[in-house]
């Protein structure tokens, strides 16, 4: 997206990881009963980065809406990487 910035993308990957982290740190090593919070929607610790990823993406989505948008300079070179002359 041309306009994540650098608050949304590190707002995104603050959130994700923190999330996946948590999720993963409880269930492995402090023994944290998740099954009771999610229910039926239990997911296993090794599955849980897609959710974190999900968390990422819509943070960082977010967050660039409510704030200003990268400098057009910026968004050239991101064009340019996707789409070299």
């Amino acid at each position: 997206d041309r306009r994540i910035n650098a608050a949304g993308a590190i707002s995104g990957m603050v959130v994700g990881l923190s999330f996946t982290a948590a999720y993963i740190i409880g269930e492995k090593f402090l023994g944290t009963d998740l099954k009771s919070v999610f229910g039926t929607w239990y997911i296993a610790p090794e599955g849980i980065g897609t959710i974190g990823c999900l968390l990422n993406f819509t943070t960082a989505i977010i967050v660039s809406r409510l704030t200003a948008p990268p400098s057009p300079e910026l968004q050239k070179i991101v064009d340019d990487l996707r789409q070299p002359e």
